[in-house]
């Protein structure tokens, strides 16, 4: 038995009505962009998916203290053999490295800051 409330004319139609509520919502708290070039991304972003069909794109990460706590994937979403670079900003590393690559699509790197270098995890 599934409840409906009071005029709601369906289980889908509430379903619908339930989502587009919550969406505005998750949004916020899990920012998804998308880019085809190389970019800085911002801090608040937890996932990034690139589109590498044009060329290679870097990833320039914020400063890990700016993102301090953060937990952030970068995710290759094209089939192209162009490298996806993530950069961390200035000297600052990704789990002692100056950069780190993804080559293959739908592989994804997540990292950490914890406010003074950048962990995969």
């Amino acid at each position: 038995m599934s409840y409906i409330p009071v005029g709601v004319a369906s289980p889908l139609e509430f379903q619908r009505l339930v989502a587009a509520a919550l969406n505005p919502l998750l949004q916020g708290l899990f920012p998804v962009n998308s880019t085809t070039s190389s970019i800085t991304i911002a801090a608040e972003t937890k996932l990034q998916l690139v589109d590498a069909t044009s060329g290679p794109v870097t990833i320039t990460l914020p400063t890990a203290l700016e993102a301090t706590n953060r937990v952030l994937t970068v995710k290759k979403v094209d089939a192209t053999a162009n490298a996806v670079t993530i950069d961390g900003s200035g000297t600052e590393t990704i789990d002692g490295a100056a950069t780190r690559s993804i080559t293959a699509q739908w592989d994804s790197m997540t990292i950490v800051s914890n406010g003074t270098t950048w962990y995969r995890i």
